[in-house]
């Protein structure tokens, strides 16, 4: 079932032909077929062989010949009634077209979400779903549309990926539960891209997981994924990553990771002053050494000498660590 077959098969068309004024209007003869049809559906037991015989024909001529609320009419009754008919996902496929054509949105919700539940390993699943997933991006259900975005990349065995970013931008327009969606659904798609693709999506991920705290582990992976593919070759952004996955480790209690991203984001950016006075903080914090830190405050004091108030602290910093390892004459120096 394509998108452009349904285009062609099913534009609305008015079943009666009017002619001149002072005729007598006629019935075309598709219209009295359907409507012979019609009559006999109501005369016979819907349920029945005869009954389900005489709706496929009617589902048949209306979708061959693009009468759309016919063919709605006909085939939920078909759909309801037959089950287990071996031409049952066949018609939920044309009762589709028609929903679709008509814009009956909430039909092609039901209807969708029926043939996935009924037929969610056919071919056609994966364009059910995309079908499905557009309709509800449109009644602005965000997280219900990101899922089944998902859903059609998997059935479509991955390569649809055009909806697998579509899942990813609409889980991460979704607050805290979809940031999760967000950063799980990127780093699994990661692996699959290369280049600009994997970095945009990578970058746009990482800062809905970072934004607000909203997924500090999903930050985290995000972030380490793409330093270690080296998506990223400018300094700066570099040097941001670095410094906002190393802030979500020290918040999640990894701080000896933390200051290893704290190290590398100053290493990229050496005159950043932000930079240098939070790896001396951290540092500090962490109970470490007075020889590793002694370096970094010279350094601050020689790069920064004007920001006297962060000097001092520095200095404090490094004379409290030298008091912690009972080094006296080092500590009041």
């Amino acid at each position: 079932m394509k998108a452009n077959k349904l285009l062609t098969i099913l534009t609305l068309s008015t079943a009666w032909v009017f002619p001149l004024s002072g005729q007598e209007a006629e019935i075309d003869p598709v219209s009295q077929k359907a409507a012979d049809l019609e009559a006999q559906v109501r005369k016979l037991d819907t349920s029945s062989v005869e009954g389900a015989n005489a709706l496929l024909e009617l589902v048949d001529l209306y979708h061959g010949n693009a009468r759309g609320f016919g063919l709605v009419r006909a085939g939920k009754t078909f759909v309801k009634t037959h089950r287990d008919h071996p031409r049952h996902k066949e018609v939920m496929l044309k009762l589709l077209d028609g929903q679709l054509i008509l814009s009956r949105n909430e039909d092609i919700v039901s209807t969708s979400r029926q043939f996935l539940e009924f037929y969610g390993k056919d071919r056609a699943a994966a364009q059910v779903a995309l079908y499905l997933a557009e309709v509800l991006e449109r009644q602005g259900k965000k997280m219900d549309a990101a899922k089944v975005f998902e859903e059609a990349w998997r059935l479509s065995g991955t390569k649809d990926q055009k909806s697998a970013y579509r899942a990813v931008r609409l889980f991460g327009e979704s607050g805290t539960g979809g940031a999760k969606e967000c950063g799980r659904l990127a780093l699994e798609m990661l692996g699959k891209l290369k280049g600009t693709p994997a970095l945009e999506l990578g970058d746009y991920a990482f800062e809905r997981c970072h934004h607000g705290n909203w997924d500090r582990k999903g930050a985290i992976a995000l972030g380490e994924k793409l330093i270690s593919m080296n998506l990223i070759r400018d300094p700066k952004r570099k040097a941001e990553v670095h410094y906002d996955v190393a802030g979500h480790l020290w918040g999640t209690g990894q701080r000896l990771n933390a200051i290893t991203h704290y190290r590398k984001a100053w290493d990229q950016q050496k005159d950043n002053e932000g930079y240098l006075n939070q790896l001396i903080t951290v540092h500090y914090d962490s109970a470490g050494k007075a020889g590793q830190l002694k370096p970094l405050v010279d350094d601050y004091k020689r790069r920064h000498a004007g920001k006297t108030e962060n000097v001092g602290r520095a200095l404090s910093n490094l004379a409290h660590s030298h008091a912690r390892e009972k080094q006296l004459p080092q500590a009041v120096s």
